[in-house]
């Protein structure tokens, strides 16, 4: 069944996954070895992310949730 991105084009599930794929690859290339980066789909928020127990240690932006977010808005 057929994905959208909120409002973007629709495409299937194998197209998606080669898609973000490519954003966290590139976005490791930027970012160097470090911890692991989440992609959240979710169009309400920001999309890079590093789990809750990395972040609680490192003086970065956070969430509501706890996740420390790669770049926030300022």
């Amino acid at each position: 069944m057929p994905n959208s991105f909120c409002n973007g084009p629709e495409i299937g599930e194998a197209d998606q996954d080669k898609k973000e794929a490519s954003v966290l690859k590139r976005a490791r290339a930027i970012l160097g070895k470090g911890p692991e980066i989440m992609l959240n789909l979710d169009p309400r928020g920001y999309a890079l992310k590093i789990d809750t127990e990395i972040a609680k240690n490192l003086d970065i932006h956070k969430d509501m949730g706890g996740y420390g977010i790669i770049c926030p808005e300022y």
